[in-house]
């Protein structure tokens, strides 16, 4: 789409939304906005000022019961002060996408330890370590299961063990699902991997395709 066109569907997207919404920051956790209007070039909101700055990315995960929906990718362009607590923002639309509720690439099932590292987390203390099971694992995304109270947004880092080798990914945090025994099914985005390792990745996931079913996984992650 030209910038245009995404704009004109975001705006009909959040048409449809409660006007308060919480995005994911690229900083790590969520910024919670007011959609106050828009414009012929951006969507306007009003946010709390800790957190914003110009130039920040955030995006939107617009999802319904079966996982479909959208990603809106937005950036502040402009910002002014409202008061010392709060600015209006004036955010573009850099990249919109439809998602259908399904993977757009396979994932292998897991049954192994990986170390899992904070960098970022509303309610873990940053630069914490602990180990996860985790359940499955794609060039794209991964999930794991933890009792650590972990978050949307939190960023992390996830160090598998690939045919003997340990691999460092970035991850970010989508979805938080319940698990046995109180514990959680954490499902997160590949934010950062070496190109090589991705490639690795993509070929281990297509040989051992993960057969389980939308309601298996986290919608989106």
């Amino acid at each position: 789409m030209n910038p245009q066109r995404m704009l004109e569907t975001a705006v009909s997207v959040l048409s449809q939304l409660p006007t308060r919404l919480e995005l994911l920051s690229e900083d790590g956790g969520a910024i919670a906005l007011e959609i106050t209007g828009h414009d012929a070039a951006t969507i306007h909101a009003l946010a709390p000022l800790a957190g914003v700055r110009v130039g920040l990315r955030l995006r939107l995960r617009e999802r319904d019961e079966h996982g479909a929906g959208h990603d809106i990718d937005l950036r502040v362009s402009e910002l002014f002060y409202e008061s010392e607590h709060a600015a209006t923002l004036h955010l573009t639309v850099d990249r919109l996408r439809r998602r259908s509720g399904r993977r757009t690439s396979p994932r292998a099932r897991m049954s192994d330890l990986a170390l899992v590292g904070v960098l970022y987390s509303r309610k873990v203390k940053a630069d914490a370590e602990f180990d996860a099971h985790l359940t499955d694992l794609s060039a794209d995304g991964l999930a794991f299961v933890t009792d650590q109270p972990l978050a949307p947004g939190d960023l992390l880092s996830v160090m598998p063990t690939i045919d003997r080798r340990l691999v460092r990914l970035r991850v970010r945090v989508l979805h938080i699902a319940s698990a046995h025994y109180g514990r959680r099914r954490v499902g997160c985005e590949v934010t950062s991997v070496a190109g090589s390792e991705r490639a690795r990745l993509a070929v281990l996931a297509t040989m051992e395709q993960s057969g389980d079913s939308p309601d298996e996984r986290a919608p989106g992650a």
